[in-house]
């Protein structure tokens, strides 16, 4: 079962009405709506692709699903972005989105470099 955000996470970064205003949006998400399923094919399968909009939520939402659900390995789950401004901006919203200051629970690392920032 998933962890609440509010127990999973320190209420630090964001004020209250911002931190609400970010779990709304996440839970309008489409991949919001089918995380259940999702969790399960995580579960059952030892490879997944995942298919979905623009926008979808499967970039900044589904690490967090496999974090909340208990399912990164060491407590990490790695999300790759073609681009150093994307893994930037991706790092920072769900940082944002968790409350929690970026570089510490969440990074942005280039592969085969040195410690992240």
């Amino acid at each position: 079962m998933l962890q609440s955000a509010a127990a999973m996470y320190p209420k630090n970064a964001l004020c209250s009405s911002r931190r609400q205003a970010l779990e709304e949006e996440r839970r309008n998400l489409p991949v919001w709506a089918a995380r259940e399923a999702l969790l399960a094919e995580v579960r059952a399968n030892r490879a997944l692709i995942v298919v979905g909009e623009t926008g979808s939520g499967k970039t900044t939402q589904i690490p967090r699903l496999l974090l909340e659900a208990g399912l990164a390995r060491g407590g990490m789950v790695a999300c790759t972005q073609p681009r150093r401004v994307a893994a930037i901006t991706v790092a920072r919203r769900v940082a944002e989105e968790m409350g929690v200051s970026l570089g510490g629970m969440v990074r942005r690392r280039k592969l085969g470099s040195a410690p992240p920032f």
